[in-house]
């Protein structure tokens, strides 16, 4: 075992470290958070555990992080304009929806910008957090075999597990590797300029949906058609009269699907 990070700073000690393709893995048993853990790790590595005491989502939510679950923080290089990286909490969308329906999982959509669903209910989360200027860490947590209802009686009727929506479930480190190598590919594409191509696959899977939409700083919420996104990955919605209008996802305090 290469212990060169025997132990993160709140003291919990590497299970394993292994080398998947161009990345190295570092499991542990638990962890406050893989992605607080992943943050010091050179491009190319990857962090995964069986529970996180601290797991979160986007706007600093609580996600619950129980045994039986995928939570896994990779750090890829971005090299370039760091505008050519906005796109990536869809792009690891995009990456996983391709890693489930490699599986078999037909019913997989993602909801924008960082939720990948089964129908009506979550499977996954993600979250793209920049703490340097060369790299980022993309956390991603998928409900495999886990309860996070049981835990949260909050969560009743909310997620949904992979289990539940595939054939077969691999173990946990054949579908880290397929996950790894998914991002992998992504990364190339985004710093090839090539990422226009799943923008186009992105929107042919979304309906034009009518959504609650709510600004950062503004009180009013809006009522609006979803479109998709731009190749920058700016949200496009279209009003009652029929007026086009994008937002960067960073503009956008929460969008809220209607029935």
């Amino acid at each position: 075992m290469d212990t060169s990070f025997p132990e993160t700073t709140d003291g919990n000690r590497v299970q394993d470290c292994a080398s998947v393709g161009e990345w190295k893995v570092w499991s542990f048993d638990e962890v406050s958070s893989t992605s607080d853990v992943a943050r010091e790790h050179p491009a190319w590595s990857a962090i995964c555990a069986s529970r996180q005491r601290k797991g979160r989502g986007r706007t600093g939510r609580a996600w619950v992080s129980d045994e039986g679950g995928l939570w896994l923080s990779a750090v890829i290089p971005t090299p370039g304009e760091l505008s050519r990286w906005q796109i990536l909490p869809l792009g690891v969308g995009w990456a996983l929806m391709e890693v489930v329906r490699g599986l078999g999982g037909e019913d997989v959509r993602l909801r924008w910008p960082n939720d990948i669903m089964m129908g009506k209910r979550k499977l996954a989360g993600l979250l793209v957090e920049r703490f340097h200027s060369d790299r980022v860490v993309l956390g991603i947590g998928m409900n495999i075999r886990n309860s996070p209802d049981k835990v949260d009686p909050a969560l009743a009727n909310i997620p949904t597990t992979l289990v539940e929506h595939v054939p077969e479930v691999p173990e946990i480190n054949e579908l880290i590797r397929v996950i790894l190598a998914e991002i992998s590919k992504l990364q190339k594409l985004i710093a090839t300029g090539n990422f226009v191509k799943i923008c186009e696959d992105l929107n042919r899977s979304w309906s034009c949906q009518e959504v609650e939409l709510s600004l950062r700083g503004k009180s009013n919420k809006k009522r609006v058609f979803f479109e998709g996104v731009n190749d920058k990955g700016d949200l496009l919605v279209r009003s009652e009269n029929q007026a086009q209008m994008s937002y960067a996802a960073a503009e956008v305090e929460l969008l809220r699907e209607l029935d």
